[in-house]
Formats: C-alpha cells, sequence, structure tokens
C-alpha cells in the first residue's frame, strides 16, 4: 500500500512540476529595427516596458538598423525608443519588423499587425473628418447656425466610425496587451461614462494596468475642472526660457482661450489658420490667447513656437506635462475658455465652436 502512496504523490508532483513550467513558459522574440535618418546613426535605442517603464533592453543603430533579442512570457505593451523619437508595439513570440519613422506600424506577428492595422484604418477616418471639417468651413452662403450644424453632424460621423472601429476589436482583445493599446487610443473619444462602462467588462489585464488607471484619474481630474470651476495651477516655461506659472496667464480681469497643443498633432495644425483667424479679430475685445504646449522636449519649445504660431500670443511649455494630468486631458488640441476671474467658462470644444463661445463672452 505503501509504494501505491508513493506513486501517487510522485505523480501528484510531476503533474504541479508540469503545471508550474507550462505558466512560466517564455517565447522568443526578435525585434528587427529600422531607421535612415542618418542623424541618429551610433546613437542608442531603447525598448521599454510601456505600463511600467522598465528599460529592458538596449542596442546602436548601426547602419540604419537595429537588433532586440530576448525571451517573454505571454506578451507585453513596449516601445522603442531614441530621443524624442518613438513607436509601440506589441512584444510578443515571433519575428518582429519595426521602421521608426512609421509610428505604430509594426508588422510580423499577428498582434502587430492587428496594431498596425488600426492604426492606419484611425489615420483614414482622422483625415476624411479633417478634410470634411475644412471644406465645411470654407463654404460660402451658409449661416453660423447652419455651418454648426454640418460642424455637429460631421463629428457624429466621425465618433461613429471610431466606435465602430474599436469595439469588436478591444472586446477581441481585452485579455491581452494589445487591448490595453487599443483603450489607450480608443479612450481620447470616449466620455468618462463611456469608457467605465467599456472597462467594467474588461479582463483584469486591462483594468489593472497602470496605463489605463492614468485613464481613469484623468477622469476625475476632468471633473473637478469642469466648467464652473476655478483654474487648477502649474508650472509652465516661457518662450524665453524663464520660469512662471499657468496662474499668472489666466484670471487676470480678461477673457482667456487656452489651446493644448504639440507640434507634431496634425489635428493642431488644422485648427491653426482658425485660431489666426479669430486672434485677429478678437484679440482687442477683452480676450487673451494663450498656447500650452505638451507632450514635447523643452530644446524644441522655442523652435516650434517660432514656426509654427510665429508667437502671435504667448505660448507656455509644461515640460512635465502635468497640466495634462491636472485637467483630465485625453486628446489635443484641447480648448478651455476661463473668465476674466479664472473660472472655467467653457471647455472641450472643437474650433468651429470657438467663435461662439468667445461670442457669448464678450456680451
Amino acid at each position: 500500500m505503501s509504494n501505491i502512496k508513493n506513486i501517487i504523490y510522485f505523480l501528484i508532483i510531476v503533474l504541479f512540476t508540469c503545471c508550474r513550467n507550462d505558466k512560466q513558459q517564455t517565447d522568443n522574440y526578435l525585434v528587427n529595427g529600422n531607421f535612415s535618418d542618418e542623424s541618429y546613426q551610433g546613437k542608442y535605442v531603447y525598448l521599454k516596458d510601456k505600463s511600467t517603464d522598465e528599460v529592458l533592453d538596449s542596442c546602436l543603430i548601426e547602419n540604419g538598423i537595429f537588433h532586440f533579442e530576448g525571451e517573454v512570457k505571454g506578451t507585453r505593451l513596449c516601445t522603442v525608443f531614441t530621443n524624442d523619437i518613438k513607436t509601440s508595439f506589441i512584444l510578443e513570440k515571433g519575428e518582429i519588423n519595426i521602421d521608426l519613422s512609421l509610428p505604430e506600424r509594426p508588422e510580423g506577428t499577428k498582434l502587430n499587425n492587428l496594431l498596425s492595422y488600426m492604426a492606419t484604418q484611425r489615420e483614414e477616418i482622422r483625415d476624411d473628418f479633417l478634410s470634411t471639417s475644412r471644406a465645411i468651413w470654407q463654404m460660402e452662403d451658409v449661416d453660423d447656425e447652419e455651418r454648426d450644424s454640418y460642424f455637429e453632424e460631421n463629428y457624429d460621423y466621425f465618433k461613429s466610425r471610431i466606435d465602430s472601429l474599436y469595439r469588436d476589436t478591444f472586446i477581441e482583445n481585452s485579455s491581452n496587451s494589445l487591448g490595453v493599446q487599443l483603450m489607450l487610443k480608443w479612450s481620447e473619444y470616449l466620455t468618462p461614462t463611456e469608457f467605465d462602462e467599456i472597462i467594467s467588462k474588461a479582463d483584469s489585464t486591462i483594468i489593472n494596468n497602470n496605463l489605463i488607471a492614468k485613464i481613469a484619474e484623468v477622469n476625475k481630474n476632468l471633473n473637478n475642472t469642469s466648467v464652473g470651476k476655478k483654474f487648477v495651477d502649474f508650472d509652465v516655461i516661457e518662450y524665453d526660457g524663464s520660469n512662471s506659472t499657468f496662474g499668472n496667464f489666466v484670471g487676470n480681469g480678461k477673457y482667456t482661450l487656452v489651446e493644448f497643443w504639440a507640434s507634431w498633432c496634425k489635428t493642431c495644425e488644422y485648427e491653426r489658420p482658425i485660431l489666426k483667424h479669430l486672434y485677429s479679430k478678437y484679440k482687442d475685445k477683452n480676450i487673451e490667447f494663450l498656447g500650452v504646449v505638451v507632450w514635447e522636449e523643452e530644446y524644441n519649445f522655442p523652435k516650434i513656437c517660432q514656426e509654427i504660431t510665429n508667437y502671435e500670443w504667448p505660448q507656455l511649455l509644461d515640460p512635465t506635462d502635468v497640466s495634462i494630468k491636472k485637467y483630465g486631458i485625453l486628446g489635443i488640441p484641447h480648448f478651455i475658455l476661463f473668465d476674466p476671474d479664472g473660472i472655467v467658462v467653457a471647455r472641450g470644444f472643437r474650433s468651429h465652436k470657438i467663435e461662439k463661445e468667445l461670442m457669448k463672452a464678450i456680451k
């Protein structure tokens, strides 16, 4: 009998060990990267876990190429970056190809091919939206009310296409790293209520992810800086390099229209001519214009201000991007209108609504 017990114990141990080995199984990956910009040759490129900020590996760019090779358990949402250039991808089993000049266009494995497809589709939808918006803005023989109606219809159509693009794919990947990246992008177009409803049905892999938790915190801060709330201050750098605070530019007896933007943002670029037109029209009517540059490197700040805005109105740099967190901003451009006392009058509106908000302010 004792021999039988020993055999049973042995089989249990073997089965337990097999189960443990299966859970701890690792897969091999190979990341092939290229970046033809000669100014980056001989510089280091880094592989980082996007959720934890842990740097996993580094190597030199030589002859326009670089490689990362190793083992991974399951999947990890990662970034490859060098200086101010970066791209996201899914670290998973197999051979992954990355071109640093093409953000979010990894290829070679199942999840990365899908990530690349989603990025391409999102860009096409966005470009269609911007093109139609530009055409509506240039329409003649339409009054403001009719133009606003066209803008609203265009945005509703854009939003429906974005939701359709992401919904099913997110549900299918709501338990892996791709799902995290999809939600990071989709959340830019979701209201806090929509976000909470979708996330509540996701796997713990998504819910407990640090990046997703930050979105939930952003939504909370969005409520704390909603219409009727006083401005929240943060440190900034002025165009001349001097340190200042956001509070030095709002709540000073005039209405202040603030745009949060970045040089690489295509939608921000689309808004620029509209803002310049409105600035010329309203600059002498008790309204100040103010730009807050986010998600940019400090050394690049003066250059982009001069080349893009020609410094027609004050521009500030948020060097730590803390304003994004404090004001609950998920995407740019983002507009906020403050009254003379620094109270939020309106926020989150698109360019076609700016003049309507400004006209209300000066009445």
